[in-house]
């Protein structure tokens, strides 16, 4: 997609502060260790050396105990030529925060083109899945001084670079773009016009962006740390208080500046892209937000990685991940900064026009919200790690002590938003009192009583379950499974809920779960011999007062044996990877390619749909790129 230039000026506010030591953090990062179960993976990328499976590649030293999976269990990269640790390249780790604990960033070697990402997206459940309402992808970016600053779209000698990839659990992913072109055109997102978009507009050669929000261009990311931090809220999108929202902030943290916000739905893109961004509704759920580092053709200089971290949280209550104390010391986000009047100029590529505007220091934006979490007097246990305890609402207050998972203690004062942080004045029933993160702390409900003697008649079983066949994947195969609902009795209404198992008839491959409907999806794993297997499929009815069905309904579950392994973007798999090859791609994208076999190799980076992304890797392939 093509991207027009803007000259943009970007307001940065230099402050000075004295950062702590911080030593290096084998395993997870300590930022992630506090947040507890919020914290969904963690990984450091301070090795020298990596290993690899295919493409996807993980640190052989300082390996996180929360990995990431980007593609495969527990290697957070992919990248289709070898990755490593640097400490001396274009002298990347001088420019950190003095009293840093880094002793190798990642990189993919110098003038580094191709396909590199960064992310979770092979993980059990998704990042951003039902029960989160708000979730967070961060990480620290380095570009050398002689980084090529390119087009945003495709063509050229050096173009295509990007910074992220937000996925979903339908429909093509939206483009976070980094604001490189050789004028600096801010950053921008993009691709908001696939199926299933309401409505289907796209944006952006800049943006979108709310009023007060800052550029940065691409030149001024050379030779700099900066830390981009992605926050998604309410991630299935919606109407009013529920839509979705995706913001994006970046500090400099070579110079230190104030963190600023630099991307937010709930404004717009320039120029002339004024669709309403905050009311736009996505095809699927977010499940994940990904480093896209891609760039194709002969592109000098490199980008090169740190602390990449994934958080998520059940309620959206302005919660942050905030900084690695590892690289900023004491990790505390600083306070927003002021504010700007903001202008949009009128743009056309045929007309020039003054790229400076006057802009005035406005009222610094009211904090967020105080936390409901909890209130006074409320009963709350330690849930997770060992919470720290402290005599003032800070990470700088003097640590008193800590508690152990399991504690209790009372709610007495709070809450105190400090430090990107929502502290609260506990009272516990032993050892240390004071004031503790909320992030590790859950209420304390007392049991409900017992309500009166009901309904304890089970509910009849489910009628037998009918199961098609959908996909084989690259490590299961996917059953469309259904069955008649059981019509609980005296109140002649259907079931609530229904409790399945699966598994193999040798008793590998074990599953069970839940489900609300009288109809799923499930995932088989194919079996640990790779061949075809015959195993089972079976369901019980629960009613509303927690009755079981005394019998189940079962069918038989043949899952096929797992596919061999075929050469990449070989869609008619007859060993080679050609212009046959390309048609069949370009025909699944347009619909016309049924079998399911080739659609599912035509999803070359597995992100559930192919796409013109998907097209452009093969074209790579194709011409030997």
């Amino acid at each position: 997609m093509c991207r027009v230039p803007l000259l943009i000026p970007v307001v940065v506010l230099l402050m000075l502060f004295a950062i702590p030591a911080a030593t290096a953090q084998t395993g997870i990062e300590q930022r992630c260790a506090e947040l507890g179960s919020a914290c969904v993976c963690s990984e450091t990328l301070n090795s020298p050396t990596y290993t690899n499976n295919g493409a996807s590649w993980k640190p052989a030293t300082n390996v996180s105990t929360k990995a990431c999976s980007s593609e495969l269990p527990g290697y957070p990269i992919v990248r289709n030529s070898p990755v490593s640790g640097t400490n001396s390249a274009d002298n990347l780790l001088s420019k950190l925060p003095a009293g840093n604990g880094v002793q190798y960033a990642l990189w993919g070697g110098d003038n580094n083109t191709g396909i590199f990402f960064i992310g979770n997206g092979a993980a059990a459940s998704h990042d951003c899945g039902p029960g989160f309402e708000r979730c967070e992808f961060r990480w620290y970016l380095y570009k050398s001084t002689n980084f090529q600053t390119t087009n945003s779209g495709f063509g050229g000698l050096c173009s295509g670079d990007k910074n992220a990839e937000v996925s979903y659990e339908s429909g093509a992913d939206s483009i976070i773009n980094p604001g490189s072109q050789p004028l600096g055109d801010g950053m921008s997102m993009y691709n908001f016009v696939s199926a299933g978009w309401t409505p289907a507009v796209d944006c952006c050669y800049s943006g979108p962006r709310a009023t007060g929000d800052e550029w940065i261009s691409g030149d001024s990311q050379k030779g700099k740390w900066w830390r981009f931090s992605h926050v998604v809220r309410n991630p299935a999108g919606g109407t009013g208080a529920g839509k979705l929202h995706i913001e994006v902030y970046a500090k400099n943290v070579t110079d230190n500046a104030p963190e600023v916000k630099i991307i937010d739905l709930e404004g717009q893109g320039q120029p002339g892209w004024n669709s309403p961004y905050n009311t736009i509704i996505p095809p699927g759920r977010v499940k994940t937000i990904a480093v896209n580092a891609y760039r194709e053709g002969n592109c000098p200089g490199f980008e090169a990685y740190s602390h990449f971290m994934v958080a998520h949280w059940a309620t959206d209550a302005g919660q942050r991940i905030g900084a690695a104390y590892e690289i900023e010391g004491s990790g505390s986000t600083p306070p927003p900064p002021p504010t700007y009047s903001s202008f949009y100029p009128s743009f056309s590529p045929y007309s020039s026009f003054s790229p400076y505007s006057s802009f005035s220091p406005s009222t610094p934006p009211p904090p967020p919200p105080a936390s409901t979490k909890f209130s006074l007097n409320d009963r709350v246990q330690v849930i997770n790690g060992t919470l720290n305890v402290r005599s003032t609402p800070s990470t700088s207050g003097t640590l008193l002590g800590s508690q152990p998972i399991g504690a209790l203690g009372t709610v007495v004062g709070g809450p105190t938003a400090s430090g990107g942080f929502n502290w609260w004045n506990i009272n516990f029933d032993s050892g240390a009192d004071g004031w503790s993160v909320e992030d590790n702390l859950q209420k304390v409900v007392p049991a409900p009583t017992p309500p009166p003697a009901g309904d304890t008649t089970p509910p009849p079983a489910p009628g037998t379950p009918s199961i098609t066949f959908q996909t084989t994947g690259a490590t299961a195969a996917t059953f469309s499974i259904t069955w008649s609902q059981s019509i609980d009795q005296p109140s002649n209404t259907a079931v609530p809920s229904y409790e399945y198992s699966a598994g193999f008839n040798d008793g590998s491959g074990a599953q069970s779960g839940t489900v609300s409907t009288n109809s799923m999806t499930l995932s088989m794993p194919y079996h640990s011999t790779g061949t075809a297997q015959t195993g089972f499929f079976c369901v019980k009815a629960k009613d509303a007062a927690g009755n079981l069905s005394i019998d189940q309904s079962c069918t038989a579950l043949s899952v096929p044996a797992k596919p061999a392994t075929s050469l990449f973007g070989d869609l008619n798999a007859d060993g080679s990877v050609n212009a046959l090859d390309l048609q069949l791609e370009v025909n699944v994208i347009l619909g016309t390619e049924t079998n399911t076999t080739i659609k599912a190799r035509a999803d070359l980076n597995g992100d559930g749909a192919a796409n013109a992304v998907d097209l452009q890797m093969l074209v790579n392939k194709v011409l030997g790129l």
